[in-house]
């Protein structure tokens, strides 16, 4: 049996599934909800399995005042009674949310982009964390080939169930995305690898210099090639990663942010009295990149941070960490100080080689 639906073939989808134990744990009115639904997809030359569908993302959520508490409500309503996991907090915090779900004696708790309109894996993850942490056996599983296209849906069954109707051939599985969907997991599971690497690593407090003066330190992953250039008026130090880089900029140019490279979206702003910040993703959403930049008003000294989506917390720890250790300084000499050993270490460097070619 495959999953390419023919007409008529509704009832003997729904059999199949019935043998695999798809609707063991679920309520009997789930079961008939299910039939009928599928029937339905049928009689509208769409796939059957599309009738799974316990929970679709149609973006509802979006309109009310805490989106992630409103779609959390939607997975349990779905569930028909089966399951029961209620929302304990959603607080903003600048670009983020703070979110904490569960039960009284178990919660999961959450760090969110505050734009809620794209799903990430993560949230569903962690309602089968707290589905798991209940002792409930039922699962949220993503459905695939959609008559209506990447909007996400769900299905609600157990594991078990659902691994052997993709056996079976009732549903289709992982294996069947579509080229996109699959650079896609390759990315996401490449950001965890990683992430994996960075933790395993450590991380470590960097010191930055210039012109003979320490002007702060921050903590940083290890693993990281230092390289400090004089660009234009200012010099600018990057950490390179892997995942992104983390650029240091001393720049005569106090209280102002510095004009971003070209491609760089700007998605929110921020504003206090010591700083001045903003953080966007890139234009090219194929990059998968997202970055924060942020300027000292006290000192003309920037951050830009660029890392691959998904490891957002470096951000957290770069910034929170920064420690300007002199608000005094005198950049424009700084700067002279710095451009001029560089431009002296240069020389020795062109008349040692003139010299060698020379014997």
């Amino acid at each position: 049996m495959t999953h390419d639906e023919d007409p008529g073939r509704a009832d003997a989808i729904f059999g199949g599934l019935k043998n695999c134990g798809w609707f063991d744990d679920l309520p009997r009115s789930f079961a008939r909800s299910v039939l009928a639904a599928m029937k339905a997809s049928e009689e509208k030359e769409a796939p059957a399995h599309q009738g799974l569908a316990a929970m679709v993302c149609d973006g509802i959520y979006l309109l009310d005042d805490k989106p992630y508490t409103a779609l959390l409500r939607q997975f349990v309503t779905a569930g028909q009674g089966a399951i029961s996991i209620e929302a304990f907090e959603e607080t903003v915090k600048a670009d983020r949310i703070r979110f904490v779900f569960g039960s009284k004696s178990s919660r999961v708790e959450l760090d969110l982009p505050a734009q809620a309109d794209d799903l990430k894996p993560s949230f569903v993850a962690a309602i089968n964390e707290a589905l798991l942490a209940q002792g409930s056996p039922l699962r949220f599983f993503e459905l695939h080939r959609m008559a209506w296209g990447p909007i996400p849906a769900y299905a609600l069954t157990t594991e078990k169930a659902f691994n052997a109707a993709v056996r079976k051939g009732l549903v289709p599985g992982q294996e069947e995305l579509s080229e996109i969907e699959e650079a896609k997991e390759e990315a996401r599971l490449l950001v965890i690898e990683k992430k994996l690497e960075r933790i395993l690593r450590g991380s470590e407090t960097y010191t930055w210099e210039l012109g003979g003066e320490v002007i702060a330190e921050l903590t940083v992953p290890s693993g990281f090639e230092a390289t400090t250039n004089v660009d234009g008026p200012g010099v600018t130090t990057i950490l390179a990663y892997d995942l992104g880089g983390l650029a240091l900029i001393c720049a005569p140019d106090k209280g102002a942010l510095q004009r971003l490279p070209k491609g760089y979206k700007v998605n929110t702003n921020e504003d206090s009295k010591d700083l001045l910040g903003r953080s966007g993703t890139m234009r090219d959403t194929g990059t998968g990149y997202v970055w924060r930049q942020r300027a000292h008003r006290r000192a003309s000294i920037h951050v830009l941070l660029q890392v691959l989506q998904g490891e957002e917390e470096i951000f957290d720890q770069a910034f929170e960490t920064f420690r300007l250790l002199r608000d005094d300084l005198d950049i424009q000499s700084l700067l002279a100080a710095e451009i001029e050993s560089r431009w002296t270490a240069r020389k020795a460097g062109t008349l040692k080689a003139r010299k060698r070619r020379e014997k």
